[in-house]
């Protein structure tokens, strides 16, 4: 009896820790104004980086452009995604600039964690694109997507 206990919380111990890693959230960074009047560009960036974060490949699909969408489909996305090893922790916007109403470029801060536990800190530009009133992202890669 003891041990089938001691057994049951250590499972519980175990899944826990292992839930608590896989929700643990992005922490977002940037100031109150860095994104304008654009409300609905900040809430589908916010969304889109804490599902990529949790794994909710899916459902963070849908917020990429509508032409990516068709020309890569969900199984390559997912592929695509897979080859990110490292746990996205932080995320900051230092800079959004729109050249278009309808196009938007963030430059941004990533930190990852890696193997080890060694954090790597990455600068890349995020793109946007509003199609039919809606913010989507824009998948850039120009090793594995050439045609985009």
């Amino acid at each position: 009896m003891v041990r089938r206990w001691i057994l049951t919380l250590i499972a519980l111990v175990v899944v826990g820790a292992v839930v608590g890693c896989a929700a643990t959230p992005v922490e977002f960074n940037f100031r109150s104004d860095v994104f304008g009047s654009k409300n609905r560009l900040k809430q589908n960036f916010l969304r889109y980086w804490s599902l990529r974060a949790k794994g909710e490949v899916e459902t963070a699909f849908a917020l990429e452009s509508p032409y990516i969408q068709e020309m890569l489909g969900l199984d390559y996305y997912k592929r695509y995604l897979k080859l990110y090893k490292a746990r996205l922790q932080k995320l900051e916007v230092k800079k959004v600039s729109c050249p278009e109403p309808f196009y938007c470029e963030l430059e941004c801060r990533s930190v990852w964690m890696g193997k080890k536990d060694r954090q790597d800190v990455r600068w890349f530009k995020d793109r946007w694109v509003k199609v039919s009133g809606n913010w989507y992202h824009v998948l850039k890669d120009p090793l594995f997507f050439p045609q985009l």
